[in-house]
């Protein structure tokens, strides 16, 4: 008789390996024949191309939806619209017959990766991005300074949901032909244009500084940022104003792109200021944004006469460049020109080594100019 075989046993703790593979390979079946299934109602029901733009289109015409459907960022001195998120997600809905996925294929006490994949089951066309994330968020002690932490459940969450917003965004665009995205863009901010054409530009304006202070964005951020009052803010610029708002609550740029890292401190003289109305532009009751109890707009500014005070600071350079951004002043013939104009100073700021002091006494100048040509078309 064979002597029997001693089975040794399995250390506490320990199973098979056959035993625990069987929940993953259970997974792995349940996710592929769920994919299969998707597929096959996909080519039940294939969807109907010309009538799914022509939805999008639809969409894009509502100005309620219009208004969060692109963002605007800073690119070689122009500004660039893109599509948003919502734009991305309401596209995705109406097309139909695609899906899309997020995993986490790696997590340690440092970072972790995000994987976000969109697949079109008709076309058979997929795309997939991929970000790794430090496990880390910015928070500001009592003094004020910003420190990196570690973040908590609800702080991983939210961490977690923008990145995944952004990658699926992306990915789900890729689906997408880029004339048929840049064509829905310009009939969302043609939408937005036409509907603060009939509104009242006073409470538009309002509208948006409330919207940039609940972001801790303030008027003078604004202004320096536009290059001149903003209660001279244009239809165009407002468009341009609200996909900058949509563009940093996606997280498509940073707030310190257009604004700076530093924002002024609430209760200042400056953000008490009451909104200036074009009817006080237009009847020269605006005083000079130089100082308090400057000259009149339809007067030449002390700093104009009499040349730069001591606390500007002025450079070396800086009076020649002065004198010639006046004459091009001179030449702009209407409140567009000159907003144009100061556009493209602000934006070769850097490269001319342009001096905050110098450009603050340009928006000044701006300021006049476009006061005295708003005076002549009213007129």
């Amino acid at each position: 008789m064979k002597p029997t075989k001693k089975e040794t046993p399995l250390p506490m703790g320990r199973e098979l390996p056959e035993t625990r593979d069987v929940t993953a390979r259970a997974e792995e079946e349940r996710a592929s024949m769920e994919v299969k299934a998707q597929i096959f109602l996909a080519r039940q029901n294939p969807r109907n191309e010309e009538k799914a733009m022509r939805e999008i289109e639809r969409i894009a015409k509502i100005p309620e939806f219009a208004e969060t459907a692109f963002y605007s960022y800073p690119r070689s001195n122009r500004e660039i619209f893109g599509p948003s998120i919502n734009l991305a997600q309401e596209m995705f809905r109406l097309w139909g017959n695609a899906t899309t996925k997020m995993t986490i294929p790696f997590e340690d006490d440092d970072k972790f990766v995000i994987d976000v994949m969109a697949w079109d089951f008709e076309t058979n066309a997929s795309n997939s991005r991929q970000v790794i994330i430090k496990n880390l968020i910015q928070r500001k002690d009592q003094a004020g300074r910003a420190q990196w932490i570690r973040p908590d459940e609800r702080d991983k969450r939210e961490l977690i949901e923008r990145h995944h917003s952004l990658l699926r965004r992306n990915c789900i665009l890729s689906l997408f032909p880029r004339w048929f995205v840049d064509k829905i863009v310009g009939i969302a901010r043609d939408t937005v244009k036409k509907r603060a054409g009939k509104a009242n530009i006073e409470e538009l304006r309002q509208k948006l500084q409330k919207e940039f202070e609940s972001m801790g964005i303030y008027r003078e951020q604004v202004e320096t940022y536009l290059g001149h009052s903003y209660s001279a803010t244009t239809i165009e610029e407002i468009t341009e104003l609200q996909g900058i708002i949509r563009s940093i609550r996606d997280g498509v740029t940073n707030r310190n792109d257009y604004f700076g890292p530093e924002a002024p401190k609430k209760g200042t003289p400056q953000e008490e200021k009451k909104d200036i109305t074009l009817n006080q532009v237009l009847d020269g009751e605006v005083k000079h944004e130089g100082s308090k109890e400057g000259p009149s707009p339809s007067t030449p500014s002390a700093q104009e006469t009499s040349g730069p005070s001591e606390k500007e600071s002025f450079g070396p350079g800086d009076e020649r460049i002065l004198e010639e951004f006046k004459k091009n002043l001179l030449k702009c013939n209407t409140a567009v020109e000159v907003q144009k104009y100061m556009k493209e100073v602000r934006a070769s700021q850097a490269a001319m080594r342009i001096s905050q002091a110098l450009l603050g006494q340009m928006a000044n100048l701006a300021n006049d100019r476009m006061r005295e040509l708003l005076k002549k078309e009213g007129a």
